[in-house]
């Protein structure tokens, strides 16, 4: 493990978390909220969570960074806040276990940036608490369309976000379509069927409103992963025809296509 990252790092013994300190003022806290104990025959488990005595360790890193005047940038695969409203409750599994509690202890212990993933979402949320606030950063998934990646620069107390993605790849897609035009398509059919299944079994919808509410929820994660989402005209259509169905269905569209206030691909952020 030393040849990929722990040499030099003072290890949780609770976890795979770890601090690393690259420069005397900037340390690198990394979280791990993998429930490995769950794992079993059916598979790994999706859900994270931190464990007390890892987060009891945190707290004590956040505490010696302050005491060195030092930042903190925290990173972790699951989501520390939610992205969207309700995220939790409306596909759990992405965001940590009890995670107000989790982030409002960080907050007071002087955590302001944590970089994510997991959910396959280009989106970053700044998350709020009395006079405190912390931005997690979440980057898509080179394997999930649109295929982003982050270029940051530090400077001034700030993080210059730039958001690129990739392309093109250097082979033959099926069709002759371009790489963008692939991915696309293949996460759009995916998605189609995943919300068909999902609408059918979660919410009992009939084959009719299930063929027609598909698209309309693959369209809204598809815009939530690319980030900086803005509804078109026809979204908005076609889901105030589904809120004349089932308003219900219609409002969690919604949900999906509203960002909490924090410009996601091209953005400043500072924490000072």
């Amino acid at each position: 493990s030393q040849n990929f990252g722990y040499s030099g790092t003072d290890r949780d013994p609770a976890s795979l978390s770890y601090l690393a300190k690259p420069y005397d003022d900037l340390w690198i806290l990394a979280i791990d909220a993998s429930k490995y104990e769950e794992y079993g025959p059916e598979g790994d488990v999706a859900a994270g969570r931190i464990k007390e005595a890892t987060f009891a360790w945190l707290l004590q890193k956040l505490a010696e960074a302050k005491a060195a005047n030092a930042t903190v940038f925290a990173m972790m695969h699951h989501n520390l806040v939610e992205h969207y409203t309700n995220q939790s409750v409306l596909d759990p599994g992405y965001v940590i276990d009890d995670w107000q509690a989790k982030v409002h202890a960080l907050m007071d212990a002087g955590l302001k940036i944590i970089f994510t993933g997991h959910y396959h979402a280009n989106d970053i949320t700044t998350y709020t608490h009395g006079d405190k606030s912390i931005t997690d950063i979440q980057t898509g998934s080179l394997v999930t369309a649109p295929m982003p990646y982050r270029l940051i620069t530090m400077k001034n107390k700030k993080l210059d976000v730039e958001t690129r993605h990739v392309t093109s790849l250097p082979v033959a897609m099926p069709g002759g379509v371009s790489f963008t035009q692939y991915s696309g398509q293949f996460l759009s059919g995916h998605l189609d069927n995943y919300f068909y299944q999902f609408l059918q079994n979660a919410f009992g919808a009939a084959e009719p409103l299930a063929s027609f509410a598909a698209p309309i929820y693959r369209n809204a994660i598809m815009a939530h992963f690319a980030g900086d989402e803005a509804m078109p005209s026809a979204d908005r259509e076609q889901i105030n025809t589904l809120a004349g169905m089932v308003p219900q269905l219609a409002d969690i569209a919604t949900i999906l296509w509203t960002d909490l206030g924090v410009k996601d691909n091209t953005v400043t952020v500072r924490f000072v």
